[in-house]
């Protein structure tokens, strides 16, 4: 059996009188592109919160990255670990450009002092034709061309603007990378466009891949695993043909169209 790279242990998340996550327990073997499914408020981007160290999850719970504990770390050190992620809501500074806000996402790995950057330093130069070489080559996966980069981000479709998104995400270097509804508000074409992209990155990395969407052609076609949650609760996980014909999936979410 393939390592985990990402396993929780009994995760539960209370809102006050709601449970939004209640004793959720799998793992995510590495190199996986996985789904993560269900109606809306089913704690499906709690989860992801719960990763990333904006919640913190009930006492007793564990969430175990390369056999270290998330749980009780900064947003910041979560990062440093290895995982990056997108937003639901696009987080973008919208008076930048493409390429300067993909720059940002290099804050992690561009490690010298501010000062540094105005001395003529060889470190300091060969980072940053690194770094250039890299967005070159993450842009080229998601078929993000330079006119796109060099345009600032609120004159751009909404559909590249989420592409730019997930390229600020990845060129961080990540381990795991966590995706929140990218096909969140897309059209049918900038969905397909998107498909593509993530596919030309899922087959050219080793990234472990986890993907949160309500558009099944989107996790069908990229994720070989699924996890479906209802409630809070998990109630299906497994392979995604299997998942998909899973009948308390189609009850609850597949067979509900209305419910996304």
């Amino acid at each position: 059996m393939t390592e985990p790279i990402l396993s929780f242990d009994q995760i539960s998340v209370r809102f006050g009188g709601v449970l939004a996550l209640d004793g959720v327990s799998f793992d995510i073997a590495r190199g996986d592109t996985f789904g993560i499914i269900g109606p809306n408020g089913a704690g499906k981007t709690t989860l992801f919160n719960c990763i990333s160290g904006f919640i913190k999850p009930a006492a007793g719970g564990r969430i175990v990255f390369n056999n270290k504990d998330l749980i009780g770390r900064s947003v910041h050190e979560v990062a440093k670990l290895g995982i990056s992620r997108s937003f639901q809501n696009i987080a973008l500074m919208q008076d930048q450009t493409g390429r300067q806000n993909i720059l940002t996402g290099l804050h992690l790995r561009l490690a010298y002092h501010p000062l540094a950057s105005i001395l003529p330093l060889r470190r300091v130069s060969d980072a940053e034709a690194q770094a250039a070489r890299e967005i070159k080559r993450i842009c080229e996966l998601l078929k993000i061309s330079d006119s796109v980069l060099d345009t600032r981000v609120d004159t751009l479709p909404l559909g590249q603007q989420k592409k730019i998104e997930v390229a600020r995400a990845v060129v961080r270097a990540p381990e795991l990378l966590l995706l929140d509804e990218p096909a969140g508000g897309l059209n049918d074409r900038e969905t397909g466009d998107l498909i593509d992209s993530l596919e030309s990155l899922r087959d050219s990395s080793e990234l472990t891949i986890v993907v949160i969407d309500h558009d099944m052609n989107l996790v069908m076609e990229l994720c070989n695993q699924l996890a479906v949650l209802d409630f809070g609760r998990l109630i299906a996980m497994g392979e995604a043909a299997n998942v998909q014909a899973d009948p308390a999936v189609i009850a609850v979410y597949l067979g509900q169209p209305d419910a996304a």
